[in-house]
């Protein structure tokens, strides 16, 4: 019987071991990525076209190499099976988009622009989430937070929408989205303890 109440006892315990590593393993990774956008927006303001060909001959060269295994290892299998054959599509198919990528590096700037933009918005929402926690621990920073990620937000619809956003443009864009993701980054990581108690105390 005394080791049931124990066990009894110790159980609810376990709800209150709440980790802190998670939410700071999540800030640094915020941070890592701002630091990114700023470092990408400097290369593309320096080297608008070259960063830009670079891109797409390293993504066109992978799809190449990918695409020609696959060929190559049908070939080499000499089984002509439903998996094999379609192995043998999407080989072809992967090299011939590998190859159209390589040769028309150019041509890649309106999906380099698009994929900038959206990866922007979402890094916009995830600081407006940031923003959202950090007013319930009864911050006043939070509406910084929600006016700078709110700024991204819009900074990343333009980018994605807008067909003349130019490399240069799209650089110093992405250098300022970096800097403002950077300074929401510290106030929230400034916010992350009081955070931390208050989820702790929630789990009670």
């Amino acid at each position: 019987m005394k080791k049931e109440k124990v066990e009894i006892i110790k159980r609810p315990a376990k709800r209150f071991n709440f980790n802190k590593t998670n939410p700071k393993k999540a800030a640094w990774s915020a941070v890592f990525e701002s630091v990114v956008t700023i470092a990408l927006g400097i290369l593309l303001v320096i080297w608008p076209n070259t960063i830009v060909r670079v891109v797409a001959y390293l993504v066109g060269a992978c799809l190449l190499v990918k695409g020609g295994y696959k060929i190559i290892n049908y070939m080499l299998e000499k089984q002509q099976n439903a998996a094999l054959n379609n192995e043998l599509i999407v080989g072809i198919m992967t090299f011939i988009v590998g190859a159209v990528i390589f040769v028309m590096g150019d041509a890649i700037l309106d999906v380099f622009r698009v994929i900038a933009g959206i990866w922007i918005i979402y890094e916009a929402l995830i600081r407006m989430s940031n923003a959202m926690r950090i007013r319930t621990v009864n911050s006043t920073t939070w509406s910084a937070v929600l006016t700078m990620s709110i700024i991204m937000l819009l900074f990343g619809v333009f980018i994605t929408f807008f067909d003349g956003a130019v490399v240069f443009l799209i650089g110093w864009l992405m250098i300022v989205v970096g800097l403002i993701g950077l300074t929401s980054d510290v106030i929230f990581m400034q916010n992350l303890n009081a955070l931390v108690e208050k989820l702790k105390g929630n789990a009670k």
